[in-house]
């Protein structure tokens, strides 16, 4: 009974040599990874002038293999635009060589262009589809306002009605009801895929689709600046026009509701009704009082593979010791 009480010391006595051996292995490993380098990842050109050369711009020479996170795919950059990466920022370049004919087209944006490649980059630098409607000027639904007697005033009202549906732009639909006329924007986003961008008004958005939306809604120009989330928060305020009640969009809400949205423009819809939030980029909730948290999946690079191949190998000798001790013991 002694010389097996004298065995089960030794055990024990084991277990704990190897359970010290255990940490002094790791943190003298994890000393040994403290002190090397850290190899500086060849990416993307920090600068466009890193890609110039006699003959034009060629980024050829950097290889974005080794980058942590692949941002350019047949989604980013479409309607011939050529994704670059720029630093920590991807943005479409849509240098498009147009020349000066004036051979009109009729955009199914309701927009007029000077050439057929004038509307290619618009729908480059908007990343959405435009089509040429027809050739020439797009057509103005103008009265005549010359008529005989009788006719003239039914000529007047025409023109008047005309005009007021001529303040709907940017896709927007005239709707004229019985007391008013309104802009209406049918532009459904639910289908499109996630494609993060940073339009010209300082916010970010899901996708190309939504700018043409808020752009539409909001009745002013705005467009696609650069692909992924703005750089911090660039809010810019949306300047309201003396139509924008007849328009039936969003009108700014009264001095009541000066504090209603926390991070966020306080608007009222067409039937003001309750007022509404329109929340700057990183916060959401309907008073824009809740925070956003993005999670971003990054995949390690081949230059830093080998880091996670000798933390793996670590973790399954530490596995092993552990396993041989609780065998000690229980024997």
């Amino acid at each position: 009974e002694s010389e097996q009480s004298t065995v089960q010391q030794r055990r024990r006595t084991f277990s704990l040599l190897l359970l010290l051996l255990l940490l002094w292995l790791r943190i003298t490993i994890v000393s040994f990874l403290a002190t090397l380098p850290v190899e500086q990842l060849r990416a993307f050109p920090s600068s466009l002038s890193d890609c110039q050369t006699p003959t034009g711009w060629n980024c050829s020479g950097f290889d974005d293999r080794d980058t942590d996170l692949f941002l350019c795919d047949t989604n980013t950059c479409k309607f011939d635009g050529e994704c670059l990466r720029i630093g920590n920022m991807v943005t479409c370049i849509c240098d498009f060589k147009c020349n000066n004919d004036y051979t009109p087209v009729c955009g199914s944006n309701n927009q007029n262009y000077q050439n057929e490649c004038f509307l290619r980059r618009d729908a480059c630098k908007q990343q959405s589809e435009v089509l040429i409607l027809s050739e020439g000027a797009c057509p103005a639904d103008a009265g005549s306002g010359s008529g005989d007697d009788g006719e003239e005033g039914s000529s007047e009202t025409g023109q008047k009605e005309t005009s007021t549906c001529d303040i709907c732009q940017f896709g927007a639909e005239c709707d004229v009801d019985a007391e008013d006329v309104w802009c209406v924007c049918n532009i459904d986003c639910s289908h499109i895929s996630f494609n993060p961008v940073c339009a010209s008004d300082g916010h970010s958005y899901d996708n190309p689709c939504q700018v043409k939306e808020a752009s539409c809604q909001k009745q002013e120009r705005i467009e696609v600046k650069y692909l992924g989330h703005c750089q911090g928060r660039t809010h810019t305020h949306t300047r309201m026009n003396t139509h924008g009640e007849a328009r039936g969009l969003y009108i700014p809400c009264p001095d009541d509701y000066k504090n209603y949205c926390v991070h966020g423009e306080c608007q009222f819809p067409r039937t003001p009704d309750k007022p509404s939030c329109s929340c700057h980029s990183g916060f959401q909730g309907p008073q824009c009082d809740i925070k956003e948290y993005n999670v971003l999946y990054v995949v390690p690079g081949s230059g830093k593979l080998h880091y996670v191949l000798i933390a793996s190998i670590i973790g399954a000798l530490q596995v092993v010791i552990i396993c041989v001790v609780v065998l000690c013991i229980t024997r």
